[in-house]
């Protein structure tokens, strides 16, 4: 593997396009009251005392990205309401480029995590199931076409972008005309197409150059269990399916699974422990995505975004994890060795 500091250098003079479905991120923290609410005997009072709020979805990975230092343009859309505001707030202080983030007639797409007592007790969504939103999703790929594809392709000719990372959460963003034309733009510019997709959608990301499915959703696009042991086959399954160069498998505890036409490789975890999961893929598909963009070659770049998963595991909500951290989690030795020895 190339010299940690000559990538993280290379990363600067990176640009890539992050094309998905944006949402804001809250986290409540809380605790118990012990006042009886007058409104409720069933229902607790708690005090919140903190909330954190995050771009998340798509707007994470381009997170991710800028907190490496490298130039970021995100191409989606928001509700022209006060998440939506909050979130162009958010991408100008992570200096993410937004100027193709476009302003719809729905509301912009939210989750909020509550711990209440130090404990998780649940999520409210807004946003995506909205009734006007459904009924304009036809009306929405009309606006994508007219308005993110043209400005897309003029980046492509002028040489802007290093790769393409598609980051799919199965709201707005991704229909199979919209996929496939931005996959068609790429390939005639002989871009790299990173995808992190929903099974449902699996058919529109045909001839990227990598998939990247978690476990559970490779068992799903594949139907078969998944096990260690299976993995092969299941990477065999979905670069067929997909005609992509690379079918990557990121398996939790187990790490990542590389399948490279007929070669593969088990690459395990970097989590020395696990805090929250929340947006641990979106932080190794920007690694991998950078990475990859370098010229690294898919071993090591996969091994460079499990390093990166595994730091932003160990952080509470969606997280991003910096340069220093990568080269501090290195030269601590907290890595195999051999991989410690070729990283230094």
């Amino acid at each position: 593997m190339k010299d940690i500091s000559k990538i993280l250098q290379e990363f600067k003079k990176l640009k890539l396009a992050v094309i998905g479905d944006i949402m804001l991120d809250r986290t409540l923290w809380g605790i118990t009251s012990d006042r009886k609410n007058p409104e409720s005997k069933k229902a607790p009072i708690t005090h919140i005392q903190k909330e954190e709020l995050y771009i998340g979805g798509a707007g994470n990975v381009a997170r991710n990205l800028t907190s490496l230092g490298i130039d970021c343009n995100f191409y989606g859309i928001i509700g022209d309401d006060i998440y939506g505001r909050e979130l162009i707030r958010m991408c100008h202080k992570e200096k993410i480029g937004i100027e193709n983030l476009k302003l719809a007639e729905f509301p912009t797409i939210f989750k909020a995590r509550r711990f209440i007592d130090g404990e998780y007790i649940g999520r409210d969504d807004g946003g995506e199931k909205d009734e006007k939103g459904r009924s304009l999703l036809i009306k929405i790929n009309e606006y994508l076409a007219e308005d993110l594809w043209t400005p897309f392709e003029d980046k492509c000719i002028e040489g802007d972008y290093n790769g393409i990372i598609l980051s799919d959460y199965n709201k707005h963003i991704f229909s199979k005309n919209f996929t496939e034309k931005i996959i068609r733009i790429s390939r005639r510019y002989n871009l790299p197409i990173f995808a992190d997709i929903k099974p449902e959608n699996l058919d529109f990301f045909k001839g990227c150059t990598l998939i990247c499915p978690n476990a559970e959703e490779a068992s799903k696009i594949t139907g078969i269990k998944y096990s260690k042991q299976n993995l092969n086959e299941m990477g065999r399954i979905i670069q067929e399916k997909i005609n992509s160069k690379y079918a990557i498998i990121t398996c939790s505890e187990d790490g990542a699974f590389v399948y490279d036409n007929g070669e593969s490789k088990l690459m395990k975890t970097q989590a020395r422990k696990v805090g929250e999961v929340t947006g641990a893929g979106d932080t190794f598909i920007a690694l991998l995505a950078a990475s990859y963009s370098t010229g690294s070659n898919i071993y090591d770049s996969v091994k460079l975004a499990n390093i990166g998963a595994g730091i932003a595991v160990e952080k509470s909500g969606t997280s991003t994890v910096s340069p220093e951290e990568l080269i501090q989690r290195i030269e601590k030795g907290v890595l195999p060795p051999d991989i410690c020895r070729r990283l230094k």
